[in-house]
């Protein structure tokens, strides 16, 4: 899983990468979008990703490389690539039922400390997968990189 705080910083980026260096791995790619809170789009402009009411979620899948975010999963080499859209706090809700805020795992609600011990990796534009990224998930997938 690759996750972030805010968008435009790399997390697609990271995730083509992962793809293209490791691909005898037959990537499944899901890219997760949260709608709901205003800025689902560059332009401030609905983009189309929202769900009917009657829904919490849908589920597509993109069967074309191209510059979507799904398209770029494919593109890298990706055997599937699927866009799952939830309106913004579906996801935990499904997942922690309707038990108090306090007791279901928010990210606002983690101490610090929690991460301290945890691998972080420096990145910059255009290059998401470093060595030391790559040798991580390499580590964990158990497989060889692909040169």
């Amino acid at each position: 899983m690759v996750g972030g705080h805010s968008r435009n910083i790399g997390k697609t980026s990271v995730v083509e990468g992962l793809i293209r260096r490791f691909p005898q791995k037959k990537w499944t790619a899901l890219k997760i979008t949260q709608y709901g809170h205003g800025v689902c789009s560059h332009a401030g402009e609905a983009c189309g990703c929202e769900t009917e009411p009657e829904h919490p979620f849908a589920l597509s899948e993109e069967y074309v490389a191209g510059p979507t975010d799904s398209g770029r999963f494919l593109a890298a080499g990706a055997e599937r690539s699927l866009w799952l859209r939830t309106p913004m706090g579906e996801l935990a809700r499904r997942i922690c039922g309707d038990r108090p805020r306090h007791e279901c795992p928010l990210w606002e609600a983690v101490a610090r400390g929690v991460w301290d011990h945890k691998p972080r990796f420096v990145v910059e534009s255009p290059n998401y997968v470093t060595a030391a990224v790559s040798e991580f998930v390499r580590s964990r997938l158990s497989v060889e990189p692909s040169r």
